[in-house]
Order: C-alpha cells, then structure tokens, then sequence
C-alpha cells in the first residue's frame, strides 16, 4: 500500500525542501548566470562604454537570481492591488480554474497527509496509495487512451479561454465602462490578477483574484463546509468557452468540473490571498512545461512527458504551416502547447506595475550603493555572456535535491 513511512524518508524530505529553501534564499545575493553585454555611448563624456546587465530572465533554473527578483516585483503588484480594493471596500474573490479530464491518472497524497499523524491517505485509482514523491503521480493509468492531443490543444487555448471567462463574468455581474468608440457603456471585465501553475499531468491551472465594487451582486452562497463562495462566479465560469478554430469552427474548450470562486471576507484573508498566490508563483517560475517537469523524470513519467512533447510538436507544425513562425513552434513544443505569462493581470489592477517595481527597485539599489549610474544611450548589439562558476555550483545543488528523493 504505497511507500512506508521511515524516518529516512522524512529526513529526506526535510533535506530536499531545506536546500530548495536555500537556493530560493541565496538566489537574491547570486549574480546574474547570463548576464547580457550592451554596448552604448555615456551621455556626459561621449565616450562608448560597454556594460552588463541582467538577463531579467523569469525562469528559476535559468537564472535564479532574476528570477527571485521577479518574484518579488510580481509580489508587490500583487500586495498594492490588494491595498487598493480593501481601501475601497471591494469584494475580493480567489477564482481556481482547472483542466478538464483528459483520461484517469494516478492520484498522490499530499506531505500533509501522508506524513505520520496526517488525515487519510488519497487513494489511488489504481488500487495503491502514492507518497508526495512517487513518479507515478499525475502520470495516465492508460498511456495508450490518453487524450494527448486535447491536452496540448486545452494548453494552447487556456490564454484565450480565460480572457472569454472574464468577460463572460463581467457581464453577468453587470461591470461596465465607457467607450469613446461606440459612445456608450459596455461591459468590462472584472479588475485581476493571477498566476498559472502547472499539474503533475502536464496540463495548465489557474489561480486568479478578482476585484468587484461593493455594490455588485454575486449570488454568495455557503459551501458544504460553511466557506462562502460566488454561484455568479462558478456559473459563468463553467459556462464559458471557447473554439480552437477560427469562426466558431474545432473543438469546444472549457474549464474543468473543479471551480472554486472564494469569496475573501477579511482584509487578513485578502493579504493572506496574494501571499497565497506570491507562494504559487514561487513554484510556478520555473522553467515552462517539459524543462521542469522532465527534471530527474523516469520510466512512465519519462514516457508520459515525451507524449505530451510529440503531441506539443504536431501542433507546432500546424502553427508553422499557419505562419506562425519557428519560435512559436518552438515554445509551444517545450511548453506542451502553452503560450501565456505565468504571471498576468488587468491594467486596472494597480498603479504600481512591473515596470514601475523594477525602476523602484533599481534606485533603491542605487541609494544603497551611492553612485550615480551614467547615462547611457544604447547602441544596436546585444550578445549572452558564458555562464559563471556559480551555474556549476547551482548543478551541484540540483542535482542534490534528486539525490534526496524519497524511493518508492
């Protein structure tokens, strides 16, 4: 019935989240692993000047410094836009959108459970009991019935599928704005905020908080364990959908059965909401589909993942056939069909945006030094630098998480 619980694994497990914690922790303090040479003329001298900077990368494996640094900025958009809707006395909703089913997979039981003196342990539909590390988790329990191809093409149209779900949800919730073009009121989308993460499966799930004015109904309504929820919320959600072809033509795609719309009743919930989702970020930028999934992957997982790519790469060709390019092709085949950010928001979220966060960001950095940065004009020319020793160093670490797998 699934792995034992020992107190090897358990130190196991403490080793493995321990030195994850300590490569999130140093990631702030490391330099950039490929930073960028650009090539300019200082302002006040004329004289050209060649100068690294960061790559700004998003991806953890590929650059945790600026990856941890994006997190943060991503953290603060999120906490400032929270500010504003508890200042204004808007409802506060944690929208979770999942996939549909694509086939039965093998289900695990989450650390909390399964560790000794946890609730009862998720079963299998396989009959068997998986611990928190078993490979099989998220894995199909028939490789050959899976649905490979609707959970690649779900990938490629869950962006657009959620930009129809929020408009669906501003209308019925009644939301409006002025248009300048049809000189009227028309509906809007609700003001947002969220991340995408991925399943063990391969397929994409959202986690997104929605803002409302305090005047807006949203048929609240208490679920079996007295948690408030939005029936408006869920129905237009479940109602949504979108055609993988142009001019209604394809298949049909709409969310999973999984819907949750939480309605956030305390201003201590609502800031604890955006820590939830800064927490879900962190796991979340990381490299993109196969890159981070296929990390230390083996035997039907390791099977699984190069379905998920063959199917990821048919819908390349058709992009590319399209005109959509190599790079597309490219991205959708490591990203098993997906094309979104994995973070997103409205553009009436908050004033505070990334951009704004990152120049906060850099003259904080720069009172902290005092100096006074030149003012370059940037000139045509941008090339990557090799990699420094800490790459070598960050393998190292990596590699010591997989070491520390609990075996099943």
């Amino acid at each position: 019935m699934g792995t034992p619980v020992t107190a090897e694994g358990t130190r196991a497990r403490a080793t493995r989240a321990d030195l994850a914690a300590l490569v999130e922790e140093i990631g702030l303090g490391l330099p950039c692993q490929r930073p960028i040479r650009r090539r300019g003329v200082d302002r006040s001298s004329g004289e050209p000047v060649e100068v690294l900077v960061r790559c700004g990368t998003r991806l953890r494996r590929s650059c945790p410094s600026c990856a941890a640094l994006y997190k943060g900025d991503v953290r603060a958009v999120l906490f400032e836009g929270l500010r504003a809707a508890v200042e204004a006395g808007e409802t506060v909703v944690l929208l979770t959108l999942t996939a549909p089913s694509f086939g039965r997979v093998h289900r695990v039981s989450k650390d909390e459970v399964w560790r000794p003196g946890g609730s009862s342990v998720v079963k299998c539909p396989c009959g068997r009991a998986h611990g928190p590390t078993d490979p099989v988790g998220g894995t199909p329990l028939d490789l050959d019935g899976y649905g490979y191809e609707g959970a690649v093409g779900f990938n490629y149209a869950a962006g657009r599928l959620w930009g129809r779900t929020a408009q669906e949800i501003g209308r019925r919730a009644g939301l409006v704005k002025w248009s300048e073009s049809k000189q009227g009121y028309v509906a809007r989308r609700p003001t947002y905020a969220g991340v995408a993460e991925w399943q063990g499966r391969g397929a994409i799930h959202l986690h997104v908080i929605l803002r409302f004015p305090p005047s807006t109904s949203l048929d609240v309504y208490k679920d079996k364990r007295g948690r408030p929820r939005s029936r408006l919320v869920e129905a237009a959600t479940r109602d949504a959908g979108v055609f993988t072809g142009a001019a209604r033509s394809g298949e049909r795609v709409t969310w999973g059965r999984q819907v949750r719309a939480d309605v956030v009743r305390t201003e201590q919930s609502a800031f604890r909401t955006a820590g939830y989702l800064a927490k879900v970020l962190g796991y979340a930028a990381k490299d993109v589909g196969s890159d981070v999934l296929d990390d230390g992957a083996a035997g039907v997982r390791r099977v699984h993942h190069a379905r998920l790519r063959a199917a990821a790469d048919l819908l390349g060709m058709r992009v590319r056939a399209e005109g959509g390019g190599e790079e597309s092709a490219r991205r959708l085949s490591r990203a098993w069909g997906w094309r979104g950010n994995t973070a997103r928001r409205s553009r009436d979220w908050s004033e505070l945006t990334l951009t704004k966060a990152r120049e906060r960001r850099v003259e904080h950095a720069r009172g902290e030094r005092d100096e006074a940065a030149p003012d370059i004009a940037w000139l045509p020319g941008v090339w990557v630098e090799a990699r420094d020793e800490w790459h070598d160093l960050l393998v190292a670490a990596r590699r010591g998480l997989h070491a520390a797998r609990v075996p099943t």
